[in-house]
């Protein structure tokens, strides 16, 4: 047979062109998968005049140069045409995974560059599954793939998906002749066309495992079928942080996480701080493909000299301001001096006035909106735009905002949602957060490389005993129940430089220290007791704890 695979820029022909096109021989029986050495994938050239969608170039990975250096359609078509008659006579029987989508591409294809009938057979695993397994909450590639055992890369390449379609089919056809004592395609096709029967929606992991789960706090693990990591989280209880998964599941992409999950493992905890902490590490240790936050991927700490002008990955003596983990924030924070420094009259470029704003360039505001903003941030805060003078004011529209996202890592999107609808008074705002985003980012960082050495003494209301972490080198290095009557003590490494810890701070310090961040606000609010020492003679209690967070 022959497994294939196809990307493309829309839904259909009509509305798009190919992308990518992928397939692999591949003989029937036991025959192990297709590896990407035995696969044939083609980038196809696209017809003149038409862009590459930035969705389209995120999900795939390509950039419009290489699609540029593609082949030309006819070819692809001549190269998987001869690949298939090396196969069988035709109809060449074909596997595709939601066969749809490809059959469109491919047709078109053929009318354009092919003569006589169409050449294939089409058999489609998602149809299959539908039939064979519709208790399943999804059946994409992905999540059959994750069903039957392996996982898929995140970029949608035709290589990969060849290799995984593969996979799923194996799997697929052994269920075929074991449930329905089907093992050929004339019997797999008067199959398909029976009424499909009706079935509830189950999740893999069974019922009874759910609730095996300990009300205590801890982290889980949900794992496919042959144990590798699709998530890691973190709970109060347990039991009812993953009951809720299936009782109240996302959209989308966790419907697809939980079709793949068959089992769940755990770790408990003394406290949910501490999970909150254990969660961090695991997800750098375990790299889960379900999990958004704290992962490394793209992502690093830097130091940027006093005058946030230029950003290196380790400290020194010019470069004492950080940790940072987002450049972006730096960037806008430059334009928006940069602007201010010339003056309204002076016209900026697109990609200046885009990255004050924290907008795309497709998205920026024009020139004279822009101006006008301008204008109305000087009458607003002056025209001063030294970068010191610049971070104070960026701190205390952090403190007075009402509103927005504690965290500063990521830029709102554009006014107007995507499109481009600013005025003077929307320019204004977005340079303002633009000035509080940095800002916070600086403070953040000398408080995180403050928190970096600590002792941490907290109870939770209504308990009898405190428990204890110290901190150092942004690491856990010890945890205790502190006795009653004894008092938090001095954190080891109360006395390194900040030289020596900035030194010592990699990505995963930076994220650890910013979720002990997160929990110390919330102890701080709460009712319990919390006792936070930085020194011999600097302790943090509830009152002075939450004063000082407001600013981080």
């Amino acid at each position: 047979m022959l497994v294939l695979d196809a990307q493309a820029t829309a839904a259909s022909p009509s509305r798009g062109a190919l992308l990518e096109i992928g397939w692999a021989r591949w003989p029937a029986g036991d025959a192990p998968e297709p590896t990407a050495a035995v696969v044939s994938a083609h980038v196809v050239a696209p017809p003149p005049g038409l862009a590459l969608p930035p969705a389209v170039a995120r999900v795939t990975g390509l950039g419009p140069s290489e699609w540029a250096r593609g082949i030309d359609p006819g070819a692809a078509w001549e190269h998987l045409r001869e690949a298939a008659r090396r196969v069988a006579p035709e109809p060449v029987p074909v596997v595709v995974h939601f066969a749809r989508f490809e059959e469109g591409f491919l047709r078109a294809l053929h009318e354009r560059h092919g003569a006589g009938r169409f050449p294939f057979r089409l058999v489609c695993t998602h149809a299959i599954a539908c039939r064979l397994l519709p208790e399943l909450p999804r059946r994409t590639l992905r999540a059959l793939a994750g069903y039957f055992g392996a996982g898929v890369s995140p970029l949608r390449r035709s290589a990969d998906h060849v290799i995984a379609t593969a996979f799923v089919w194996r799997h697929l056809a052994a269920l075929l002749a074991e449930r329905e004592g089907i093992a050929g395609l004339d019997a797999l096709g008067e199959w398909l066309a029976r009424p499909a029967p009706r079935s509830p929606r189950l999740f893999p992991l069974p019922l009874e495992r759910r609730r095996q789960l300990p009300d205590r706090p801890g982290v889980y693990r949900f794992l496919r079928a042959g144990g590798a990591v699709l998530y890691v989280g973190k709970a109060a209880s347990l039991r009812q942080r993953v009951r809720g998964h299936f009782h109240a599941p996302g959209g989308e992409r966790a419907l697809e996480m939980l079709t793949q999950v068959r089992d769940v493992s755990w770790s408990e905890t003394e406290t949910a701080l501490e999970a909150a902490l254990l969660e961090a590490d695991e997800i750098k240790g375990l790299a889960p493909p379900y999990n958004v936050a704290l992962v490394e991927a793209g992502r690093s700490v830097g130091f940027a000299t006093t005058e946030l002008e230029d950003l290196r990955e380790r400290p020194d003596a010019d470069h004492t301001v950080g940790p940072l983990v987002s450049p972006a924030l730096v960037e806008a924070f430059l334009a928006v001096r940069s602007v201010l420094v010339d003056g309204p009259s002076r016209l900026p470029s697109l990609a200046r006035r885009s990255c004050a704003v924290g907008a795309p360039p497709a998205y920026g505001p024009g020139p004279e909106c822009f101006a006008d903003g301008v204008e109305s941030f000087v009458r607003e805060h002056g025209s001063g735009a030294s970068t010191r003078g610049l971070l104070r004011l960026g701190a205390r529209l952090w403190v007075e905002a009402a509103t927005g996202p504690r965290d500063g890592d990521s830029p709102e999107q554009p006014p107007g949602g995507r499109g481009p609808d600013w005025d003077a008074e929307r320019v204004r705002r977005a340079m303002e957060q633009s000035v509080a985003r940095a800002a916070h980012a600086v403070r953040r960082a000398r408080w995180l490389v403050r928190l970096g050495e600590c002792s941490l003494a907290w109870a939770e209301a209504g308990a009898t005993e405190r428990r204890l972490l110290v901190i150092e080198g942004g690491t856990v290095a010890a945890r205790a129940h502190l006795p009653p009557g004894l008092g938090v003590p001095v954190p080891p490494g109360h006395a390194r430089t900040a030289a020596e810890r900035r030194a010592a701070f990699d990505l995963a310090a930076f994220d650890r220290l910013r979720v002990l961040t997160t929990e110390l606000r919330a102890l701080a609010a709460g009712t319990g007791t919390v006792e936070l020492r930085l020194g011999p003679t600097t302790r943090l209690s509830r009152e002075r704890l939450r004063a000082v967070l407001r600013w981080v």
